[in-house]
């Protein structure tokens, strides 16, 4: 762990202008935004952009999307 890790703010740390996912999306074509973008993962926003929840591939997995 380097020096300031402990004490840097999540701000500096996260990536911003990421992929957001519509909740109203169908699931197979959330699924294969994930996997053209080459993610895993991707929050989800309702049609006002209010963060809803988030996906991943391990939840097509197990919903049998995959």
């Amino acid at each position: 762990v380097g020096g300031g890790a402990l004490t840097t703010p999540v701000n500096e740390a996260m990536t911003t202008g990421g992929t957001t996912l519509q909740a109203q999306s169908r699931a197979i074509d959330a699924k294969e935004i994930l996997m053209k973008r080459k993610i895993t993962a991707a929050p989800v926003v309702d049609e006002n952009g209010k963060l809803t929840g988030a996906i991943n591939l391990q939840d097509f997995y197990q919903a049998g999307i995959i």
